[in-house]
This record gives C-alpha cells, sequence and structure tokens, in this order.
C-alpha cells in the first residue's frame, strides 16, 4: 500500500515525531511505499531532511518538503496519516500522542474525527471513547524503542548514576516535582549522583545536579541509561513515554507516576515503582527504596528490562498494517462521525 505522514518536522529531536517516523520507517521495511511530508510551511520547519540529524530514517522513505499540504506533487495513495492532506492522498487517519498537552482546539478535533485513530497508548483510547469516538476506531499501537541500541546488562558494576531524569521545563512534565523529590532524597543520601538530560532549560539547575544537554541517541544510551541505577519520570501526564521505556530496556530500575502513559509498562512492584501524579514525597520515598534494596532494584530492573524488550519497532508496524489492511477493506465503515461526548471533559478541560 501506499502510505504518507505529514507533520512540520523541525530540526530539534521530539519524542513525539520519533516516534512518526518509527511508524513510517516500519512500514517501509515491511514493503510498502512510505512518504514523509514535512511541511506546512512554519519558522521552524526543516528546508531539507539532512536537517535531521537524530533519527535515521529507512532508506525507503520518500520525503517531501512542502509549504501547503495541498501541494500537487504528492501523490495519490491509500492512507494519509492526516487527515487535512487531500483524500486523494489516502483515507485519512489521525495520530493521537497525549492529552491536555495542547489547546483545547487541537486536540477536540483530533479525538472526535469521524475516521481511525492511532493511539500511541492504551489510556488514550479510554480517552477517545470519552470523547465519544467508537472502539473500532480506536486503534492502540504501542511505539518501539531501537533494543538494540538500549540494551545492557541489568547487574552491571558499572553504574556510577543513583538517579537520571529527563528534565523539562514544560509544567506538565512534573521537573519541579522530581527535583523536589531528588532533594530530599539527598537529605539522607548527601552525596546522591543525579544526572538529568533535555533540552536548554529556562531557568538554572540545582547545583548538585548534573546536567546533560542535547545528547545524542547513542551519547543518551551510553552515558545515561546503561550508567543509572534508577530512572524516575515525574510526569503529571505522558502520552507514552519513550525515555522510560529505554531506560528500562537498558537496565536501569523505573520510578514513575501514573501517568496514563506508563500504565502500559510499569506494572507496580512487579516491573516499577508506581506512584501518584504531583506527589514528590512518594517520588522520593520510591527512589529510596530502590537505592537501599539492590535485590530489590534488580528484581525490578529485570522483569522491566524484558517487558521493555518487547515494545519494538517491528512489533508496532505489523499491528498497524493489520489495522490498515482492515480499513482499506471498507473505509466507510469507520469513517462514522463520533457520539455526543460527556461533558465532564469540556468543563475540565
Amino acid at each position: 500500500m501506499i502510505v504518507t505522514f505529514s507533520y512540520p518536522s523541525t530540526a530539534r529531536f521530539g519524542g513525539g515525531l520519533d516516534a512518526l517516523f518509527g511508524y513510517a520507517d516500519g512500514l517501509a521495511r515491511r514493503g510498502h511505499e512510505v512518504h514523509l511530508v514535512h511541511g506546512p510551511a512554519f519558522p521552524e520547519r526543516i528546508d531539507h531532511p539532512d536537517e535531521i540529524t537524530w533519527h535515521r530514517f529507512h532508506p525507503a522513505v520518500v520525503h517531501h518538503v512542502v509549504d501547503r499540504l495541498d501541494d500537487p506533487s504528492l501523490p495519490d495513495g491509500d492512507i494519509a496519516f492526516q487527515p487535512q492532506l487531500p483524500r486523494r492522498v489516502g483515507q485519512p487517519v489521525e495520530v493521537i500522542q497525549g492529552y491536555k498537552l495542547l489547546a483545547a482546539r487541537y486536540e477536540r478535533p483530533a479525538f472526535r474525527a469521524a475516521c481511525p485513530k492511532l493511539c500511541v497508548a492504551g489510556w488514550l483510547t479510554d480517552v477517545g471513547r470519552a470523547w465519544g469516538s467508537p472502539p473500532e476506531q480506536l486503534w492502540w499501537v504501542p511505539p518501539g524503542i531501537e533494543v538494540d541500541r538500549f540494551a545492557a546488562p541489568v547487574g552491571s558494576a558499572e553504574r556510577p548514576i543513583d538517579v537520571a531524569m529527563l528534565y523539562s521545563d514544560h509544567p506538565v512534565k512534573g521537573g519541579a516535582d522530581g527535583l523536589e523529590a531528588l532533594a530530599e532524597v539527598r537529605r539522607t543520601r548527601p552525596d546522591l549522583h543525579v544526572v538529568l538530560f533535555g533540552g536548554v532549560p529556562s531557568g538554572p539547575v540545582p547545583e548538585w545536579a548534573e546536567f546533560r544537554l542535547g545528547l545524542d541517541r547513542d551519547a543518551l544510551a551510553a552515558e545515561v541509561y546503561r550508567r543509572a541505577k534508577v530512572f524516575v519520570q515525574a510526569s503529571w501526564r505522558e502520552g507514552f513515554g519513550l525515555t522510560a521505556v529505554e531506560a528500562m530496556v537498558a537496565g536501569a530500575a523505573l520510578v514513575t507516576t501514573d501517568n496514563g502513559g506508563s500504565r502500559d509498562y510499569a506494572r507496580h512492584d512487579e516491573t516499577a515503582l508506581v506512584v501518584p501524579p504531583r506527589s514528590p514525597a512518594e517520588l522520593a520515598a520510591g527512589v529510596a527504596a530502590l537505592l537501599d534494596d539492590e535485590d530489590r532494584r534488580h528484581r525490578l530492573a529485570r522483569a522491566g528490562t524484558d517487558l521493555a524488550a518487547t515494545f519494538t519497532w517491528d512489533r508496532a508496524a505489523e499491528r498497524l498494517e493489520g489495522h490498515l489492511v482492515d480499513y482499506l477493506a471498507d473505509p466507510p465503515a469507520l469513517q462514522h462521525p463520533p457520539a455526543d461526548a460527556p461533558m465532564f471533559l469540556e468543563e475540565t478541560w
């Protein structure tokens, strides 16, 4: 089949963008003709695919940099992962990667589109049903990770980093909660070795934490994930949480909030420790518990590694392909409008 993905790509790394590219690569590996549309135009959009240095595209993927989604150079096809593309490009599919991360004027039309929705996490299908979408329009297809790129032995003696955490200023990412939790752990462990990573923060980070700016994927694996005993995910909400799964497959034990996306891989005291969002004290207690109990930490890390290793792009592509084949067999069956949505979703936005 001929499949087209569309997003106004930037040269900056983004987990959601990386996942979109991963779905495209996976379908290309399965022999489909895949097109990536980098558009429409906006100030930070790339001018050439080579500007995206942080992702290794499958060589068969065809790239298009366009200013408008109705550009006549775009090919006719079967599936269009962007309902705003002309219908000749393919039957529409929305991609849902989060909830309450963007303004309602963007998210509401996506959840209520009269077409299938590719949901990166199970909890997003629950949100879709609450918005009135029928279950058959909600495809749960978790993204994959490059397992071989990140994997490392759990019991490695070379884990000098006590705690690692992705740090973002975005309130929903819970960065302030994470720092408060780690400061609490330091009360009894003043020598706690903390490594934070991410983009440029808007303000200073604590002097007791190391900050790694702009690491590429290989450096992130080698310098952070494989060297960390514990990985913290402090988010209030996560679409999926790729960095947590990458850290798990690299052998770090996960302490995470129950943020939505984490429900696909964080089973409390089986594959991770799970605490409520916006609860720095409980987050701190979870980190301290694993640092104080090596056997428990290794048990969770091994189980987490085994589960995380099942999130492969080949598995994701196979699952997505099955949905697409069924969709193309009878497109109108999956293109009816949603039912009325319960008002509580509007009121609590």
